[in-house]
């Protein structure tokens, strides 16, 4: 999907909803081949992704440009090793992520430590900016509402409950309906949040790359769920910010 943006002049705005978001074209399909072909491993890495986005500018002249934010961008953190998510392949990944993060440092490709970036930052550059989106690390166990899990531990899920997914911030849209689907699917825990305000809950966050099971390319979101599947224990708070140069 972030693809298709990339090649196109289109906004993520302009996705029509009614369309299934498995449905992929062959250059999706290759690019997706070529992607999980470099990255011979179960789980991937933002590391990963923010490498194949340089190969991408350097190599294919794609007219984009990105900055990584994180609370590391050096290494993988050794409690994951515990996370069923990672375990098949821990010590591969933690190799990997060290020496891809070198060269990353080495290219001066641009990447910020951040110990706590604000959504609120996030939600206000993606929804001025129609040529910025973000792409954010979650846990989907929390993303998808799995409401056992929230019940014990609202703001982290556990080393066997993570499952972490990628999807991308297009903005917010304060439409009714789109508030009204987001506010269908949002934990009924009161999940703490640290940098929003009650002002920011008339409008809701617009992703596409949602679940693969998604029947739509689109999904809609509050912003405190969001955040929580964010910020949870496994993310490292990963964002990745892209601006298309049209």
């Amino acid at each position: 999907m972030l693809l298709r943006w990339l090649h196109s002049n289109d906004t993520f705005s302009t996705f029509d909803e009614s369309l299934p978001s498995s449905i992929l074209t062959p250059r999706d399909m290759e690019e997706r081949r070529r992607i999980l072909d470099a990255v011979n491993t179960k789980s991937i890495w933002t590391s990963d992704l923010v490498w194949q986005l340089q190969k991408w500018k350097l190599y294919d002249k794609k007219r984009f440009q990105f900055v990584l934010i994180s609370k590391n961008v050096s290494t993988a953190d050794q409690e994951y090793e515990n996370f069923e998510y990672y375990q098949q392949s821990f010590s591969d990944d933690q190799d990997r992520v060290c020496w891809t993060f070198t060269e990353l440092h080495r290219q001066a490709v641009p990447m910020m430590e951040s110990s706590h970036f604000p959504l609120s930052t996030v939600l206000h550059v993606t929804s001025r900016y129609k040529d910025v989106v973000a792409m954010l690390l979650v846990d989907n166990s929390i993303l998808r509402n799995r409401q056992e899990q929230l019940d014990v531990h609202p703001n982290a899920s556990s080393a066997t409950a993570y499952a972490g997914h990628y999807v991308i911030l297009c903005g917010t849209s304060d439409d009714p309906q789109h508030v009204e689907k987001a506010n269908r699917v949002r934990p009924d825990n009161n999940i703490a949040t640290q940098s929003l305000t009650d002002t920011s809950f008339g409008v809701c966050c617009v992703l596409a790359n949602p679940d693969p099971a998604s029947p739509s390319p689109l999904e809609f979101v509050m912003p405190d769920h969001l955040e929580a599947a964010w910020r949870s224990k496994g993310t490292d708070d990963d964002i990745i910010f892209l601006r298309k140069l049209l």
